[in-house]
């Protein structure tokens, strides 16, 4: 039978339960920790409660969320009772919004406090939404949070049958630069599938970290670092949002060995005061994607003494097609090279291969 997200989560709490899974730091001095074997238990009570308030196999919920624990219960509750996600980007207005739940005709949304407002108003717009679950610990005397609702539910897995690898886990809606967001479909099958893919091409075991600044709701974030960490039995450290000052501070306080980042934040983090000591760092690869510059690339390595991967990959591709090796020649001012599992050809606009040299369409099977 092959892996499912619930399968594969049920795996690593019995062999490994006191193992950390998830370590979440809210940079407002709180840090939380949670092992395999309690996670497993929390994605248990978000699965009663997502049965309670209706929710079934195939139907799907929005997650309008920022990086935090319930990010990560919500998206493993759904799973294990063959529901899917939709996440969204925080940053999305009312209208934006609206669409995305009309849309995915999502039947409830996961908000946190600071949105809830504005979820409940669409939600009043969008037929099929039933209801709005909030989370956070600031709520109205009249609301009652995720966080309690779940409490008051079994940590036993939930009844009924297993979803299937070929089953819907997701649907990761584009950017939509061009015309509205296109809703890229993404099956059980298809995680893992990117899990295996980053996890072989970083090498990564069970004593390794993620840091993870990338929003979750973007597929950077859930291909590259949950789901690599899940498939390898690692853990990763949960920041609630990305900072420039205290990126190396957070890779040492938690002992991360990989991260992932884009090229602004990169660009951020050299924009900040030198301080030798961050060269000093627990991280052995940090992947990237987009363009810097060959003095930046050199000031990287000059100052933070932690190699850079650049790779290429789309929401629509699940893991990354193409990347730098960890060993041998890198060559960070390409995308790298066609990773095993996947292969790729440069065509023309009549679907004829074009020489070394020329430009073309990028095909990827």
């Amino acid at each position: 039978m092959e892996p499912t997200l619930r399968s594969l989560l049920e795996e690593r709490a019995q062999t490994a339960p006191d193992q950390v899974f998830v370590i979440y730091d809210d940079l407002d001095g709180t840090v939380t920790s949670r092992t395999y074997a309690q996670f497993d238990e929390d994605t248990n009570q978000a699965s009663h409660l997502l049965r309670d308030v209706g929710i079934r196999r195939g139907d799907t919920l929005t997650l309008f969320l920022g990086n935090r624990l319930e990010f990560l219960t919500v998206w493993l509750g759904t799973a294990k009772i063959g529901a899917v996600i939709v996440p969204v980007n925080t940053a999305s207005s009312p209208d934006e919004l609206r669409y995305l739940v009309d849309h995915s005709e999502s039947r409830l949304i996961v908000t946190e406090t600071q949105w809830a407002d504005t979820a409940r108003a669409v939600a009043q717009r969008c037929p099929k939404v039933e209801s709005v679950l909030v989370c956070g610990t600031d709520l109205p005397a009249s609301t009652t949070g995720f966080a309690e609702l779940c409490s008051a539910h079994p940590v036993t897995p939930p009844p009924g049958s297993h979803p299937n690898a070929t089953d819907d886990a997701a649907l990761l809606y584009t950017s939509g630069t061009t015309a509205r967001p296109k809703g890229v479909v993404v099956t059980h099958a298809n995680y893992i599938y990117a899990g295996h893919t980053v996890a072989r091409a970083t090498d990564l075991g069970p004593d390794d970290r993620h840091l993870v600044v990338l929003p979750l709701f973007h597929g950077n974030a859930q291909y590259y670092s949950t789901m690599s960490t899940l498939v390898a039995g690692a853990s990763l450290a949960l920041m609630s949002h990305f900072s420039a000052s205290r990126y190396f501070d957070q890779a040492i306080t938690h002992r991360c060995t990989v991260s992932s980042l884009f090229a602004a934040p990169i660009r951020m983090i050299l924009a900040q005061n030198l301080r030798p000591e961050l060269s000093s760092n627990p991280l052995r690869v940090v992947l990237f994607a987009q363009n810097v510059t060959p003095n930046q690339l050199d000031d990287w390595k000059r100052r933070f003494s932690t190699p850079l991967l650049q790779l290429w990959g789309m929401t629509e591709t699940m893991g990354p097609p193409i990347m730098n090796p960890l060993r041998g020649e890198q060559r960070n001012m390409s995308m790298g090279r066609t990773v095993p599992g996947y292969s790729t050809q440069l065509v023309n606009d009549n679907g004829d291969p074009v020489s070394p040299g020329q430009t073309g369409h990028l095909i990827v099977q």
